[in-house]
């Protein structure tokens, strides 16, 4: 029972979160950013949510900081950040109230306000 109701959940989640962002011809990112802040506070605020939106924020904090570091810009320090349910459900408040002060924009402008609270760190290049 709990397997196919996690399987309809992400499926249900799916139908909303592949709208690609384009750029001209390019897509400059998809997936959960692209979900529309008024989607996102009318899915169901538990685990499931959290997590999924949680690891798509890391891998995209991830992929900005290998470009930047290619570039020899200062990338997002992320020791700060960890994988307990804790800091998980702190940073879904903190996007919880993005979406509520910005119902009109999507949870990638969010992410990208919570990249702006992490230290900035010189690379190495």
């Amino acid at each position: 029972m709990k397997k196919s109701l996690l399987f309809s959940a992400i499926i249900s989640i799916n139908t909303i979160i592949y709208p690609a962002i384009s750029h001209s011809n390019e897509v400059v990112y998809m997936g959960f950013g692209s979900i529309p802040c008024t989607g996102y506070l009318g899915l169901p605020q538990d685990d499931l949510v959290d997590s999924l939106l949680y690891d798509w924020a890391l891998g995209y904090i991830s992929g900005t900081n290998m470009y930047i570091m290619h570039q020899g810009g200062n990338f997002f320090d992320m020791k700060s950040i960890d994988y307990t349910d804790s800091y998980k459900k702190g940073f879904s408040k903190f996007m919880n109230e993005y979406c509520l002060n910005n119902p009109s924009s999507q949870l990638i402008g969010g992410v990208m306000q919570y990249m702006g609270t992490l230290q900035n760190t010189p690379s190495r290049k």
